[in-house]
């Protein structure tokens, strides 16, 4: 054993990844239905580590350089994440739930001072006492910044972090029985105020038109129309795709240019990408089909043009519609190829971030050109799921997860914002803008008490982050909401971080660690952990009338906790306790943020 721990001292970085690839599993674990996570199990298992190498007289040290770097990507990481959330937090409907955070807050920052003040503990252990009971690591992080890497600070953050992953589960749980409340009725209560069950009024749940079929324009009075003007005299319709003969290379007129040209590439890879292409095309359908004889033409390359309300029809064109079955006869006599048939599809995660798509409602776009043409799987706020329902209104920075008819998604894109397509290349400059950024702020000193104080690298990100998140859709920079880039380096960040932070409760645990200041440090973070909770709940239940399906997960975004959340919606089966989550888990990632830097402050 002392030569593996030896070993394992002389290789820090191996170390570390070792502590992770043990966490993973561990954290998976579930008993009765409950299990740590990674982030508790990277706690649990490095300070077991620690603790077992000091008592065999080997010391395990990761470098003040490293443990910077992994607590910056966290740090950043996160502020990009619930930064487009937090301003919301504190206007508008949103209010309450900013609100919440605050009192939590508040309320945990003076237990935390006054439990360290009458039992005069050391004041380096406010800010582990503060950030393990609300399982917040962005609080140790602000408050190492005054406090510089203590190893109380992180023992008190391991005494209590594990337990606050727990508890605080099995409060919010609990919360609505001992109140007398059925949490399942109201969330059904809500789902029908806000138009879940009649989401499919929408027409954004799927692709409505059951039948796809195309036609041949032989009639004139087709001759001339715009995709447009077609749909708005067949409102049952939707025009998928119009395909044109292919014109010759020379002598075409110029408005057939992008046709010439798709003529000379690679059909279904532009098909794929939504570009005009090409494609041969037979009036017979598939075998045993009866051939069409009356108007049967030869075989022909075909452009396809797409269906932009502004093309106009010609002559020959074949137009492929989706409707519910019913015939277009009128137009010309019908075409079942299965290449004219094969309408391109496309997914897309879209983030909000026109300011004619904010605040309008789900429901609103019942009318749009794109019903009927797409499915919207779900939508993320923050990073959480929130209810498919009518009511439900778009936020800059929601990602729409949806799939369809690729001109439908197309236009969905075109009104909500962008597609978010994964490019490293931009999510490097955001990362390298905001580092350069929060760095930078986090050397500025600033004159308070006597004293000058800095924000240090992690206060500095988390400004950064916020800043960034918010200006990213103004200045049309890429950002990491959407993209898996972000949550990767969020949560690679947090675990390293936690394992250097275990490793140094482990080892002091086993040094200087007496029983009497664990028991101290556990009862300080049960009282700092459990009390916010409380209050929280009953000032959203009865001072501000927060409905408990939505209430359970607002309180546990208070308190920066996302399992709670989780939790209840899986117990009842909705999305609805996700509503209030975002907004009070920003509020209180900053709040959090600044009270960890603030309580050791004080604390001094």
């Amino acid at each position: 054993m002392p030569s593996l721990l030896q070993w394992l001292a002389a290789h820090p970085y191996l170390l570390l990844f070792a502590i992770v690839l043990a966490a993973v599993p561990l954290g998976r674990l579930a008993i009765g239905g409950y299990s740590l996570g990674t982030t508790a199990a990277a706690l649990l298992v490095g300070v077991c580590v620690a603790w077992i190498a000091t008592a065999h007289g080997v010391k395990l040290v990761i470098d003040p350089g490293t443990r910077t770097i992994f607590v910056s990507f966290f740090v950043y990481a996160l502020a990009l994440r619930v930064g487009p959330s937090l301003a919301p937090a504190f206007r508008g409907e949103h209010l309450r739930f900013g609100l919440l955070a605050l009192v939590s807050t508040a309320v945990a920052l003076v237990a935390a001072l006054a439990i360290v003040h009458v039992w005069e503990l050391p004041t380096a252990a406010v800010g582990g006492i503060l950030s393990g009971a609300a399982t917040a690591t962005i609080a140790l992080a602000t408050a190492e910044e005054v406090e510089h890497a203590s190893g109380l600070a992180a023992l008190a953050y391991a005494v209590n972090y594990v337990w606050a992953t727990l508890g605080v589960l099995l409060v919010c749980r609990y919360l609505p029985r001992w109140w007398g409340i059925d949490v399942h009725a109201e969330t059904r209560e809500c789902e029908e105020r806000l138009g879940v069950p009649r989401f499919d009024d929408s027409g954004l749940t799927g692709y409505r038109p059951l039948v796809v079929r195309a036609y041949r324009v032989v009639n004139d009075t087709f001759v001339g129309w715009t995709v447009g003007q077609f749909q708005q005299k067949h409102p049952q319709h939707k025009v998928l795709n119009v395909l044109r003969i292919a014109p010759a290379r020379t002598g075409a007129d110029e408005d057939e240019a992008p046709a010439r040209l798709a003529v000379e590439r690679e059909s279904m890879a532009l098909a794929a990408a939504g570009v005009q292409s090409v494609t041969s095309l037979r009036e017979s359908g598939p075998p045993g089909y009866p051939r069409r004889e009356r108007l049967a033409m030869p075989d022909s390359h075909y452009a396809r043009m797409g269906s932009p309300d502004d093309l106009r029809l010609h002559a020959g064109d074949i137009v492929v519609v989706g409707g519910t079955g019913a015939d277009l006869a009128s137009v010309g006599p019908e075409v079942a190829d299965p290449t004219a048939l094969n309408v391109p599809l496309d997914h897309a995660e879209i983030e909000v971030t026109r300011d004619e798509a904010i605040g309008v409602e789900l429901g609103q776009l019942r009318g749009a050109d794109f019903a009927g043409q797409i499915a919207l799987h779900h939508i993320e706020r923050g990073g959480v799921p929130v209810p498919l329902a009518l009511r439900t209104r778009l936020q800059r920075s929601d990602v729409l997860f949806v799939s369809g008819v690729k001109g439908g998604v197309d236009k969905l894109a075109a009104f909500a914002g962008r597609v978010a397509r994964p490019g490293a290349c931009a999510d490097l400059l955001v990362l390298a803008l905001g580092m350069v950024l929060g760095l930078a702020l986090g050397t500025v000193g600033v004159p308070l008490a006597a004293a000058d104080v800095k924000l240090g690298p992690a206060g500095g990100l988390l400004v950064a982050g916020l800043l960034i998140s918010a200006a990213a859709p103004s200045l049309r920079l890429a950002s990491f909401a959407p993209c898996a880039a972000r949550g990767l380096l969020e949560e690679f960040g947090l675990v390293m971080f936690v394992a250097t932070v275990a490793l140094q409760a482990g080892a002091l645990l086993a040094i200087q660690g007496s029983t009497e200041l664990v028991a101290k440090l556990f009862v300080a973070g049960f009282v700092t952990g459990t009390l916010p909770l409380l209050v929280a709940w009953t000032v959203g239940l009865h001072a501000m009338k927060i409905s408990p399906a939505i209430l359970v997960g607002a309180v546990a975004g208070a308190r920066a906790h996302t399992a709670p959340a989780r939790d209840a919606a899986r117990v009842t089966g909705s999305s609805v306790p996700w509503i209030g989550f975002p907004h009070a888990y920003a509020a209180a990632t900053a709040l959090l943020g600044a009270a960890g830097f603030i309580a050791m402050l004080v604390a001094r």
